[in-house]
């Protein structure tokens, strides 16, 4: 086998490789976190032109999702659950009672980002779940937003990490 033919088989395999695995190594807070930034980036870039892209984004296999809404709570955006869009959201309560929206805004309205822990079912499921998001502050045409993404089954020991 020439040395052309060995580079090929070997980026074939390496891309094999990094395929079969991942699901895994997709769902992690880094990948989460660039994935955030990003959407971030795009829409202070292209306002709402840029809403409909970030809303068709996904990373850990269909759990990763972005989302957007203003800094009182009212929800812009969400490619899951259309049914929230307008509706402030900040009252909502993770399964402990937790109000982890308003912990969200807070920390985002301060820092320019936010990490945060909540429980939350998995779709399809009534358990709840330890769930890990971040969040950070955009501009969509002219008004300050959040983008935001959360992933399940990273406990808050882990969140931010």
């Amino acid at each position: 086998m020439n040395v052309i033919a060995r580079v090929a088989l070997t980026l074939c395999l390496l891309t094999f490789s990094a395929g079969a695995g991942w699901a895994a190594e997709d769902c992690t807070t880094a990948v989460m976190k660039q994935h955030v930034d990003q959407a971030a980036a795009l829409i202070t870039q292209k306002g709402q032109a840029g809403l409909e892209e970030v809303k068709a984004q996904r990373f850990c296999g269909d759990q990763g999702y972005m989302y957007v809404q203003d800094l009182s709570g009212v929800m812009i955006m969400h490619p899951m659950a259309a049914h929230l869009v307008g509706k402030n959201v900040v009252s909502m309560k993770d399964a402990n009672g937790k109000l982890f929206a308003v912990d969200m805004v807070e920390k985002v309205k301060a820092n320019g980002v936010a990490w945060f822990h909540y429980s939350w079912p998995k779709p399809g499921q009534k358990t709840p779940s330890d769930k890990c998001g971040y969040a950070k502050k955009a501009t969509l045409d002219g008004k300050d937003v959040l983008v935001a993404s959360g992933i399940y089954d990273i406990p808050a020991a882990k969140c931010g990490q």
